[in-house]
């Protein structure tokens, strides 16, 4: 659970990759910039909310190329400047203020991309009620530039679609049912190519004539349009219609969210699957949908109220195997909770001084808790804890998050504790399967000591190896170490769904 309110004005992904995709280098207008990492987010008590998002130059095959995005509320407001930066190390809310600090890299003249031997530079931007400012007197430096300029295009909308596809569309509509056209945009078509076959399909929003709103998708089938899927849902509101490359494997995906009331939409995600459309995520809640771990693919945060300013939030992940969303755990995406939910809970637990005491420390207690911050998630647990039993919510959901952040932080005090040869072989074994891109773990490793001596080490983040000519990915690894190093065998790596990926 967290607190939220429907009247924040954070920008989707969608909005966000939608300027990313139209920002080119002025020499090259095939590099584009494609969204790394989640946006961070700062909320001010009113709901005004100043986003900046991480762009990364795509196609690159070094991941080098950076630009900073801002936006006020759910619009596009400048770039931290024209020129890409070789890489961004960090973006930082600032202590106070409408206002981030963003670290870039600073290279020497003959510095390989891998190892800049000058001190990383933190550049201050705030958000001054009308633009975006650069604020003291410290400037990008020379060292952080790769040579390149950016311009951010305006990208006409297509609004137009094969006449045979419309007539199709029409023909698919229940009795009466009328086109809605795409959130902020003049058109009703949505051009997709589900099946990555070269040939884009067609899909529209429509109401019903009893307000309901639905979805119909057609392509070509032996050259003549058919429906390929459509369904009227139970939202009367069209709140997101978008396409994109949601599961990293090439082909494109629709996102379809409808407000059903109380808060909550109808999610839905289509993908082509086994020849045909298929929704591979149907869930109500209102969804954020974005790259949350850095691993190429889109996850779902879906929030789904439940008590006065409380929600659930819940983590999905595209699982190949099963070819759908499906849930995983929340504390393998610590990045989210630090960036949106954090934002969420610290602006309207400051804004709003009638909640309930409990519900504001069960709220911080399980977004500490899923950034990886245990002494912070027990200390607002055990506060919640004083808090009159009768309310909401119960002791015992409190009691868990306490019961894991104290095992939790007693494991990264171990490690805290540990002899130096220890820690440096626990280094080692994850630095040797750390992901290029994203070497650095997303937790600090959790770390017992077992009664044969042996330290047991689990660590999530970004990790790959190859096995018999075939490139493994995984979000968690769990092994033995003595003091000579890694016990042969005890190492296992494990996806989000706790599958085997592979052991050591």
């Amino acid at each position: 659970m967290t607190l939220t309110d429907d009247a924040l004005g954070a920008p989707s992904v969608r909005e966000i990759e939608s300027v990313m995709q139209r920002t080119v280098e002025t020499n090259d207008a095939t590099e584009h910039f494609q969204l790394t990492g989640t946006p961070v987010s700062i909320t001010s008590s009113n709901g005004d909310t100043f986003t900046a998002a991480l762009g990364t130059r795509s196609p690159t095959a070094d991941g080098y190329g950076q630009i900073v995005f801002f936006f006020h509320n759910h619009r596009f407001v400048g770039l931290d400047s024209s020129s890409e930066k070789v890489a961004v190390q960090s973006i930082k809310p600032a202590q106070s203020g409408m206002q981030f600090d963003v670290t870039y890299a600073n290279y020497a003249p003959s510095d390989p991309m891998y190892a800049p031997s000058l001190a990383p530079v933190t550049v201050s931007y705030a958000w001054n009620g009308s633009s975006v400012t650069m604020e003291g007197n410290t400037s990008i430096p020379s060292g952080a530039l790769n040579g390149f300029s950016v311009q951010t295009t305006q990208s006409p909308v297509n609004t137009s679609a094969p006449a045979d596809a419309v007539q199709a569309i029409q023909s698919g509509l229940p009795k009466l049912a009328k086109l809605v056209n795409l959130p902020g945009e003049s058109t009703p078509y949505l051009s997709v190519d589900l099946n990555a076959d070269g040939q884009p399909e067609l899909a529209s929003a429509y109401q019903t004539t009893d307000g309901n709103i639905g979805l119909i998708v057609v392509g070509l089938v032996n050259g003549t349009w058919k429906t390929l899927w459509q369904k009227t849902t139970d939202g009367t509101q069209l709140r997101e219609f978008n396409s994109g490359a949601m599961t990293g494997d090439g082909t494109e995906e629709i996102a379809f969210q409808t407000y059903i009331g109380d808060g909550a939409n109808n999610v839905i995600v289509l993908k082509w699957t086994k020849g045909q459309v298929t929704p591979v995520l149907n869930v109500s809640g209102s969804a954020d949908i974005g790259d949350f771990n850095g691993n190429g693919q889109m996850e779902v945060a879906n929030w789904v109220h439940d008590t006065g300013p409380l929600e659930n939030i819940q983590l999905y992940a595209w699982n190949q195997t099963d070819n759908r969303f499906m849930a995983v755990p929340n504390s393998l995406y610590p990045a989210y909770f630090a960036g949106a939910v954090y934002q969420y809970d610290k602006a309207i637990s400051t804004a709003n001084a009638t909640l309930v005491p409990k519900m504001v420390d069960y709220a911080w207690a399980e977004t500490y808790l899923n950034m990886g911050d245990y002494s912070k998630a027990l200390a607002k647990a055990q506060a919640g804890l004083r808090q009159p039993k009768t309310d909401y919510p119960s002791d015992s959901a409190l009691q868990s998050i306490a019961n894991q952040a104290q095992k939790n932080e007693a494991a990264t005090k171990t490690w805290s504790n540990l002899p130096a040869s220890i820690k440096q072989s626990i280094n080692q074994i994850i630095q040797h399967y750390a992901n290029f891109y994203h070497p650095v773990p997303e937790s600090t490793p959790l770390v017992t000591k077992q009664s044969n001596g042996l330290w047991s080490v689990h660590v999530s983040g970004l990790f790959d190896s190859t096995h018999n000519g075939q490139y493994l990915t995984a979000t968690s690894l769990t092994f033995q170490v003595n003091a000579s190093g890694l016990v042969t065998g005890s190492l296992t790596a494990t996806d989000p769904f706790a599958t085997v990926i592979w052991t050591a």
